[in-house]
């Protein structure tokens, strides 16, 4: 894989095999915090607890930038996260990248989780599902999401990722209100999530001129 330095001064890479990045190249860690942590609403209210699914977890930029962000807001909130990823070789480029101080810590917590494959630490529950993950979702309770970043490659690579059929087994697993953000705007993928069930809006223009994409439970 070929390293990137994005605009924000983050790492991301290029996977060789579908010839594109796991992140824009205006910036990784920018790119997280505003096209899925923010639009997913999980920083609106303070809550006791959250339950957050990031598929196609990669990197972990989207779990680690959501974690420091909510625990600034409310350090107290129990955090359950589910992540999905079927190349343990992106996740383990993670222990290669420096974070800054803040958010180092909640890399490490990462590592632990991607070592462990079920981390209990305070007030943390991390679950890993290394797989496909539309095997894998099939093992989670239905209405069990507060919050989904669904990160897969474009649909231009992986249409089979973007079907009507995972977004209504993304959708059975969301509780009501639940937020999915996602990159894309194509619209075969937005027709495959209305028909899935959820309400689809405009999401933030981060590092390219469309829009991404915001769905609702």
């Amino acid at each position: 894989m070929e390293k990137i330095i994005t605009d924000d001064g983050s790492i991301t890479f290029r996977n060789d095999k579908l010839d594109e990045c796991y992140h824009t190249k205006s910036g990784a860690l920018d790119e997280s915090l505003r096209k899925h942590v923010i639009p997913s609403k999980i920083l609106d209210e303070v809550k006791d607890e959250l339950y957050i699914a990031d598929i196609c977890f990669g990197l972990g930029y989207n779990s680690i930038v959501a974690i420091s962000e909510i625990w600034k807001i409310n350090p107290d909130c129990k955090i359950y996260l589910y992540i999905f990823e079927n190349d343990i070789n992106i996740m383990n480029e993670l222990k290669n990248i420096s974070l800054n101080s803040e958010l180092e810590k909640i890399k490490t917590l990462m590592l632990s989780l991607i070592e462990k494959g079920e981390l209990i630490e305070n007030n943390f529950y991390g679950k890993l599902f290394l797989g496909d993950f539309r095997e894998e979702l099939k093992n989670c309770d239905n209405s069990l999401f507060d919050a989904v970043f669904f990160d897969p490659f474009s649909p231009g690579k992986v249409p089979e990722l973007w079907s009507e059929e995972v977004f209504s087994l993304v959708y059975a697993k969301c509780k009501f209100n639940c937020v999915l953000t996602t990159y894309s705007c194509a619209r075969m993928v937005r027709d495959n999530m209305k028909k899935a069930g959820f309400k689809v809006e405009n999401g933030p223009c981060i590092g390219r001129r469309s829009p991404s994409t915001i769905c609702i439970k």
